[in-house]
């Protein structure tokens, strides 16, 4: 799930909440991590004056699963620029 709302910098913010139901400490600290990896890879090809929070679904697969997935979440909602070079 992504939700993400205008701010004025030009620099785009990322936030990530991954609950408990997640399973303990250890996984959400993993899906959290990919999370921020697959936010760096996309941060050259995302709008800058948005801040972005992604809900994971329960069933968060591997690193590729995410990326494509956040890839695909930020391109319906026309938040990617033109230089979607990833």
């Amino acid at each position: 799930m992504l939700i993400f709302c205008p701010h004025r910098g030009a620099v785009p913010k990322f936030g990530f909440s991954v609950s408990a139901k997640y399973g303990g400490a250890v996984k959400r600290n993993r899906i959290r991590r990919q999370l921020k990896e697959c936010a760096t890879k996309l941060l050259p090809c995302v709008k800058g004056n948005f801040t972005y929070i992604f809900i994971p679904k329960a069933n968060a697969g591997e690193f590729a699963e995410l990326f494509e997935s956040m890839k695909k979440l930020l391109a319906s909602a026309d938040l990617l620029t033109k230089k979607q070079g990833v």
